[in-house]
């Protein structure tokens, strides 16, 4: 086998396909690259982790077909160490690679590619269509409040409840909730619920946000009943794993009702709970006070160092209130919102209540409060 690439180009396909290379594994081979070159010239390097697997191809003109194995991150940084111009790698039948520039010549072991695992059959069965950058903002938006237990079962992934006309994602982690709509390009023809671990949604925003992916729109396609779904284009191809298990009931999560509702500028309170979290060390829930009482909101917060008390105006419909939070899930939410104005909407001081931007109802966050003496 053998291949001649620009270190550029050949870099730009082996950062996407190492996106998927496990951290650790007890297997040796998927701590490997598989690079495979057919007879037509046509070259593809996977990585995986039996979970998301990643397969850029690239068309060659200087090869020679094979395939082999090479260490995944070894090989990466050797390509990244050698000077900027063409890399000649080169693998014969004792298993062991060669790549060289003009300069510089490295010999690594390579592994046999007969023991690199076949993918399961990817059989398209559903698919919806949407904005990539609609697609990249809803999870960034979410995936941040699902849980980061393995332990945790579903609730380590996103939900992605397909409707009609419209995509809705949810992650939660048992003390917040993330909520958010966005319109789908095409009608899905049945509705569907599919869940996608967050840390694989995270690698697929890094890929289609690199400024190479030139599409507008992402296909995913996906199948229920073999729990595998896909995004594919022209050279890229990802087929991920999907969660088994049912999600919680999120539509029966969310408060039906509520006593008071604050608008509240997101900046001056963002910055005001940030200066609370600095005293907010008292026991371990980060806990902030807020009182919201005729037209201004009271942050308070202490720690055997000192307390903080803030306030501010806002605009209050409903009775006072008290309640308490934990300041970190606060500061989680906000970061989502992008409207200059948030809305709080509150039952009680123990029941969850929801922030949502003042303009747009496409997206919730609720939160339970801390008990408060």
């Amino acid at each position: 086998m053998k291949f001649r690439l620009p270190k550029s180009q050949l870099t730009q396909i082996l950062d996407k396909a190492s996106m998927a290379l496990p951290t650790r594994s007890t297997s040796s081979i998927l701590l490997g690259l598989l690079i495979e070159i057919e007879e037509n010239g046509r070259m593809k390097i996977t990585g995986s982790d039996n979970e998301i697997r990643i397969e850029q191809t690239l068309q060659l003109t200087d090869f020679e077909a094979g395939k082999i194995v090479l260490p995944g991150k070894l090989f990466v940084n050797i390509i990244r160490s050698m000077p900027d111009e063409e890399i000649t790698v080169t693998c014969g039948e004792d298993h062991v690679a060669s790549v060289t520039t003009s300069r510089s010549s490295f010999r690594i072991a390579a592994l046999d590619a007969n023991e690199y695992p076949l993918s399961d059959p990817y059989i398209d069965d559903k698919k919806i269509i949407i904005q990539k950058e609609k697609f990249i903002n809803m999870i960034n938006k979410t995936t941040f409040a699902a849980s980061r237990m393995d332990s945790r079962g579903v609730l380590v992934g996103a939900l992605l409840d397909i409707r009609e006309d419209q995509l809705i994602m949810v992650a939660l982690d048992g003390f917040r909730m993330v909520v958010i709509r966005s319109a789908l390009e095409t009608a899905s023809e049945k509705p569907a619920k599919i869940i996608i671990a967050a840390r694989i949604l995270n690698e697929i925003v890094k890929l289609i946000a690199s400024p190479d992916f030139q599409e507008e729109t992402i296909e995913i396609g996906f199948n229920e009943a073999r729990k595998n779904a896909q995004i594919a284009t022209e050279n890229l191809k990802v087929t991920i794993s999907l969660i088994s298990g049912n999600f919680l009931n999120y539509e029966s999560l969310l408060p039906s009702q509520f006593a008071t509702e604050a608008v509240v500028e997101k900046e001056s309170f963002r910055r005001g709970i940030e200066r609370a979290a600095l005293m907010s060390t008292d026991g371990r829930n980060n806990l902030v006070k807020l009182k919201f009482a005729g037209d201004s909101l009271k942050i308070t917060a202490k720690s055997d160092s000192g307390n903080l008390e803030d306030s501010f105006p806002i605009v209050l419909r409903g009775p006072d209130i008290e309640i308490g939070f934990n300041s970190k899930y606060i500061l989680d939410g906000l970061k989502a919102i992008d409207t200059d104005n948030l809305i709080f909407s509150l039952e009680t001081s123990i029941k969850p209540c929801t922030i949502t931007p003042e303009e747009t109802g496409e997206y919730t966050y609720m939160i339970l409060p801390v008990r408060v003496s």
